[in-house]
């Protein structure tokens, strides 16, 4: 068994970021591009966003739902660990987010209780690689899904002082 001062072999190297092996032989991951809102935000995904906003939850229900939740728009990309290495990442669309969770809605059917890494600009427009797990994906109009994930650490740039809006319903 080889020390942990002996580096690691040619054949794989563990990434000690994300846990998971990687082929040295397929390069480094996609990096991500942190887009803007107004880059590629389809109408159809405001729509749905404000059709599940008219849909709050009464306020019984709400009081469950802790921490507060903050209204944050963010184009975000998803790369899973069970994904190949050069594979495009998924395109998410932010909902809400607390320092624990972030919902979105997006075209595509997410495998629950995977692993990954999330990329998103923040609520102060910082650039932000945060790894999660998927915990909800169910499809809410014909084509789209609407999901939540889990940060897998808290994330002090969602606290309430970062946002400058009220918290969402």
């Amino acid at each position: 068994m080889p020390s942990l001062t002996e580096p690691p072999s040619d054949e794989r190297r563990l990434t000690l970021l994300t846990a998971c092996a990687v082929d040295p032989r397929r390069g480094p991951r996609n990096k991500p591009a942190f887009r803007n809102v107004g880059e590629s935000w389809p109408a159809e995904a405001d729509f749905i966003l404000s059709a599940l906003e008219a849909a709050a939850p009464s306020p019984s229900e709400a009081d469950r739902r802790a921490p507060e939740r903050f209204v944050h728009r963010a184009l975000v990309e998803l790369q899973l660990y069970s994904d190949v290495v050069d594979a495009a990442p998924w395109t998410l669309y932010s909902r809400d987010a607390t320092t624990r969770d972030l919902g979105f809605i997006t075209r595509h059917r997410l495998p629950l209780g995977y692993g990954g890494v999330v990329h998103l600009r923040g609520p102060r427009g910082e650039e932000l690689s945060i790894d999660c797990t998927l915990r909800r994906c169910r499809e809410t109009v014909s084509g789209w899904f609407e999901g939540a994930l889990s940060f897998n650490r808290e994330q002090w740039a969602f606290s309430p002082e970062n946002f400058g809006a009220k918290a969402a319903e």
